[in-house]
């Protein structure tokens, strides 16, 4: 289960939760630690947490878009059943001040 609870972009931030953890094959802790960044591609600007590479930003800029440099945004928890271990797994998102606490 994911989730970004207060949040306008919550399908934004769902589905960046999913990509780090299926498609890098990050652990959850890992993913909820990294940067993000959101974009409005219509309006080519996007706006990314610090942390997101000098060499990123130069590279959005270089297409155009108006870069802004944010503070952290809103967390999201991570919850989960290990697919081999049947174990629960959690990641809390030190944006959120919380914690995930499987039981």
């Amino acid at each position: 289960m994911l989730g970004s609870p207060y949040e306008s972009r919550i399908i934004t931030r769902v589905r960046t939760f999913s990509w780090g953890i299926v498609d890098y094959r990050m652990n959850m802790q890992h993913q909820a630690n990294a940067p993000r960044f959101s974009s409005a591609v219509a309006a080519r600007h996007t706006d990314v947490e610090m942390g997101i590479s000098p060499e990123t930003v130069g590279l959005l800029d270089k297409m155009e878009h108006r870069v802004a440099i944010q503070p952290d945004g809103s967390g999201g928890e991570r919850i989960a059943i290990g697919l081999a271990s049947g174990e629960p797994l959690g990641a809390s998102d030190f944006r959120e001040h919380g914690k995930a606490v499987g039981y």
